[in-house]
């Protein structure tokens, strides 16, 4: 009798087995030194075992298109023909045997089933079948269950046990979705970055040589502008695999970019806007299947991958489904980047990720220009080298604190505009908006960029603002707290709003980025006149803000009055009690609190950013371009069970919607339709006005 394990096309059992087996020995020509015995034997055995429930009558009759009753799922029965006995030389304790037969149980999360359900099953459909394969009489392994965490409701699953489990799992479902799908568990680099950034530079900078230097290290750098903090990290990566996070689409996108074009042609993107990136990037793919490329940067199969801290980072909550994710931290390197982006709730979670890592194995590096101080003391246990790089001889920014609105000097705004490239930057978009209708009608050029775009819009400004600022032409760009990290740009002056400390250094980081203020003008204005404050910032970070920059009114803001300004702001025993530093206390408790295997990788997803976004699409924009025919098509298609070319159709569908963030009950908001366009999904039409000249 012929046992299968896949339909389409027909696989047999045995055969798939060892696929999956040949893609861990694969993953041990590359990465062998990162797996010491145990953790390959546990993983061998995994692998071996982990479809053999699929011998299961009922199942065999389903490959074969029989009618046949609901399948109890065949990792649970997979579990019951493993016999401790059997192999107490290979896995020395009964504690890694367990490990082994939790990540078989779990390695596909399906509906929960009482014990007595499996084993009335098991003899019904897998007895019989199970004395055929092994041509013996086989006895159910049935106290087996006994040992499977998590199931009817048992929630004590060991932290240090779930380590093991995460490893074991993670690294079967690697193998087993590559197997199936004929794909490599991992690239070899097609170049050496560390040869490709060598050359680039005349000779390396001290942040470069510092992080060059510490490759086997967690190391934290803080460093200015100019410092070379990127291709530091690459080097610091040493060839091993690596993931670059940043907090934003646009400037992973930039980064990866940059990447791809200099230093490494087979580095992945990664960011919920990704399969877009292929598609509209098709000269960078050696491959002409981009859904191929894209399935591979889903696999984590790169070398390389620049990508948000959404995409992997979903393991802080120990949930099933993100073991890969934290399996693959085991023989990782991760890049931090702009770490004062985040909000305290993130950063709590970027925190407790950093600590799982370092106790799975990996290894992380945190760059940014600024850093609270208290995120050292939560990851004191991670043998952390700290430093941080200043361009001392470079003096960029001299500030004026002025106490009134920014509005107010709106002329002094419209005539600096006409001589110098000037950056505008509002806490709101109400606010950027305003600015910019009273800017509109003067006779320089002024640009805005703001979140509430459709995505096809927003790309063109964007594009019109990096090839305003490249070149020598004056005019003014307002803006929202979206360009502090997006766009690699450059201006000659700053109005901007008073927001925290972090924000406030970022947005100076777009003004003489790599040129020293020679004539000691000021070109950094801060208005301190409340916009988004208790909102957008925590209020209680603005007022200790306002009160220590004032220290450096009217004075040359230098590299490390910046550092010391950041530390005096963000002192713990004097941030303790504010909203801010409760609302990361309270995240990152909650993180260390959640029990292994409690929660669903849709709650991960749900809960990961704390926020809820939606997708609106303007009244004017559905009828201009005829999104019902599209929003049809996607729906024929979702009928069909085509899911690659329904996922085509949505990110089309993407271009012409934004993304908003809602913060209250959706019933509360009565200026858009609650009803979803496509069922399933948060994508509402609303009647707000939209106004956009695509022929400017």
């Amino acid at each position: 009798m012929e046992f299968y394990a896949k339909s389409a096309p027909k696989i047999k059992l045995d055969e798939h087995t060892k696929m999956v087996e040949d893609k861990f020995n694969d993953l041990l020509d590359l990465k062998n030194e990162y797996f010491n015995d145990d953790e390959i034997k546990m993983i061998k055995m995994a692998c071996h075992y982990h479809d053999i429930g699929k011998i299961n009558q009922v199942f065999q009759d389903c490959i074969n298109n029989k009618k046949t009753e609901k399948q109890i799922p065949h990792g649970y029965l997979s579990i019951l023909l493993i016999n401790w006995k059997d192999y107490k030389e290979q896995i020395k304790n009964k504690e890694m045997f367990k490990v082994v037969l939790n990540a078989i149980y779990y390695h596909h999360r399906r509906d929960d089933f009482k014990d007595i359900e499996i084993k009335d099953y098991s003899m019904k459909y897998l007895q019989k079948n199970a004395n055929i394969y092994f041509q013996k009489e086989v006895k159910l392994q049935t106290t087996n269950l006994i040992d499977i965490y998590n199931h009817e409701f048992n929630y004590n699953m060991d932290i240090k046990f779930w380590y093991q489990y995460a490893l074991v799992k993670g690294i079967l479902n690697k193998c087993d979705w590559n197997a199936s799908g004929n794909l490599p568990v991992e690239f070899k680099p097609e170049q050496s970055i560390c040869n490709n950034i060598i050359k680039e530079f005349d000779s390396l900078r001290p942040l470069q040589e510092f992080m060059k230097n510490n490759s086997d290290k967690n190391i934290i750098v803080i460093g200015s502008t100019g410092s070379g903090k990127t291709e530091g990290a690459l080097l610091w990566l040493n060839e091993e695999k690596g993931f670059f996070t940043l907090p934003m689409k646009v400037s992973a996108n930039s980064i990866y970019d940059r990447i791809k074009k200099k230093y490494l042609k087979n580095v992945a993107i990664l960011h919920s806007d990704c399969y877009q990136f292929y598609e509209e990037n098709r000269n960078y793919q050696e491959k002409e299947d981009d859904t191929l490329n894209y399935q591979f940067a889903k696999n984590l199969s790169y070398p390389l991958t620049v990508c948000t801290i959404d995409q992997i980072f979903k393991f802080a909550y120990k949930s099933f489904g993100t073991e890969h994710l934290l399996a693959t931290m085991h023989y990782s390197k991760v890049i931090i980047d702009e770490l004062q982006s985040y909000s305290p709730e993130l950063l709590a979670t970027i925190v407790y990720s950093l600590n799982l890592i370092h106790k799975i194995g990996g290894k992380f590096a945190i760059i940014t220009a600024t850093l609270p101080k208290f995120v050292l003391n939560d990851l004191k246990d991670c043998n952390i080298k700290f430093e941080t790089f200043t361009n001392d001889n470079l003096n960029r920014h001299k500030i004026k604190v002025i106490n009134k609105d920014l509005i107010e000097d709106i002329e002094y705004i419209k005539e600096a505009g006409k001589y110098q490239k000037v950056l505008v930057i509002c806490n709101t978009v109400a606010k950027a908006q305003n600015v910019y209708n009273l800017l509109a009608d003067s006779t320089v050029n002024v640009y805005l960029l703001h979140a509430r775009f459709i995505k096809k819009h927003r790309n063109l400004l964007e594009e019109q603002i990096i090839n305003f600022a490249k070149r020598n032409n004056p005019g003014i760009c307002i803006s929202t707290q979206i360009v502090e990290a997006s766009l690699d740009i450059d201006f000659d002056i700053l109005y901007t709003y008073l927001s925290s400390i972090d924000s406030l250094i970022q947005r100076m980081g777009r003004v003489f980025r790599n040129r020293e203020n020679i004539q000691k003008k000021t070109n950094v204005y801060v208005y301190t006149e409340k916009n988004g404050i208790g909102s957008v910032y925590d209020k209680e970070i603005f007022e200790r803000t306002l009160r220590y920059l004032d220290e450096y009114n009217e004075k040359i803001f230098t590299e490390e009055d910046k550092i010391n300004c950041m530390d005096q702001i963000y002192k713990k025993d004097e941030i303790k009690d504010t909203n801010y530093f409760q609302a990361y206390t309270i995240k990152l408790k909650n993180l260390e609190n959640i029990h292994p295997l409690t929660c669903s990788l849709e709650y991960s997803n749900d809960k990961f950013r704390n926020i809820h976004s939606v997708k609106l699409i303007p009244d004017i924009i559905y009828e201009r371009y005829n999104l019902e025919e599209l929003i049809d098509q996607i729906k024929e298609n979702s009928l069909k069970k085509d899911n690659i070319k329904k996922f085509k159709l949505l990110q089309e569908l993407d271009e012409y919607c934004i993304n908003y963030v809602i913060y209250k009950s959706l019933k509360e908001y009565k200026w858009f339709d609650h009803t979803s366009l496509i069922d399933g999904m948060n994508i509402y039409k609303t009647s707000s006005l939209y106004d956009f000249d695509e022929l400017m």
